[in-house]
């Protein structure tokens, strides 16, 4: 089986899944670079297709929302409408094929979504991309579109400022799995060595010490897992939402504590650089995003 076989295979049966599923998930993050420091917490996320999201009535839906103005493209067109554009700005044609969201429901007016996943199929039922739509502090957001191989494996430059211990270098490593019964979703962060980088710069300082060409490697950074398992039955889901309804303000709540902690243990603060307008992805015309004050801190 060729490698496109068995991408096209595992898009038919992430196509076929029913939903919505609610899933119970435990997030790990687990830093290597400076710090060995790990931690992990629990919340529920929501897989659901884009074309007919779940839109209860009031007062439910206090508790379970899903707006497009919370996620990329124009707030005035639909999820599906906005995610199909900035496919097909990026020459990905899902015209009649289904997209699954995986993503926190907006509750009590707020939502907080570090990342959202989108499984992208073409009208056929083929998986054509997964999109990560991954958000900071500070407002901005950028989609990361790659196409998995048979195993789930895709990997991506990161080109985007989440945390302000981390520059915006390195290479993302992932995999993702989703099936009706199990969701387990991994990014691994490599990243050059900078002690590495210096060396050659200063043997070159050394007279008659040349530097070495390549002597920079890289190393893991950062591992983030994301594994979860459906909550049913539908009762049960009921009952998960009226015992977390402030999920999203924990969320964000977790990020600027972590954050805390590790600046307590003398991480550096990296300064975030401009983040280039992504087509597609912003509310203005074209795509990119109104013009936002300079801003400094982090998550």
């Amino acid at each position: 089986m060729t490698p496109e076989h068995a991408t096209r295979n595992r898009g038919s049966a992430t196509s076929g899944i029913r939903t919505p599923v609610l899933f119970d998930c435990e997030v790990v993050h687990h830093r290597h670079e400076d710090a060995d420091h790990r931690f992990s917490h629990r919340l529920r996320l929501w897989l659901v297709d884009v074309s007919a999201p779940p839109a209860p009535r009031a007062p439910l839906s206090w508790l379970l929302r899903f707006r497009a103005a919370d996620h990329l493209g124009d707030p005035a067109r639909t999820l599906r409408e906005n995610i199909g554009h900035f496919l097909l700005l990026n020459g990905v044609d899902t015209t009649g094929g289904r997209v699954l969201m995986l993503a926190q429901a907006r509750a009590l007016g707020y939502v907080f979504d570090p990342v959202t996943l989108y499984w992208c199929h073409d009208r056929h039922g083929r998986l054509a991309a997964v999109v990560a739509e991954v958000r900071n502090t500070f407002g901005e957001r950028h989609c990361y579109l790659v196409r998995p191989d048979g195993e789930g494996r895709a990997e991506a430059d990161k080109e985007f400022y989440v945390s302000p211990l981390f520059p915006v270098d390195g290479r993302y490593l992932m995999r993702f799995r989703l099936e009706q019964d199990r969701l387990a979703v991994t990014f691994v962060l490599r990243r050059p060595d900078e002690a590495a980088l210096r060396r050659p710069a200063e043997a070159a300082k050394v007279p008659g010490k040349p530097a070495v060409p390549g002597a920079a490697r890289d190393h893991t950074a950062l591992v983030a897992t994301l594994r979860g398992v459906p909550v049913e039955p539908r009762a049960r889901r009921l009952g998960a939402l009226l015992a977390h309804p402030l999920a999203s303000y924990r969320t964000i709540t977790l990020v600027h504590y972590r954050s805390w902690r590790l600046r307590r243990l003398g991480l550096r603060v990296r300064r975030r650089r401009f983040h280039p307008p992504q087509p597609g992805v912003g509310p203005g015309p074209t795509g990119a995003p109104r013009p936002r004050r300079r801003q400094s801190g982090g998550d």
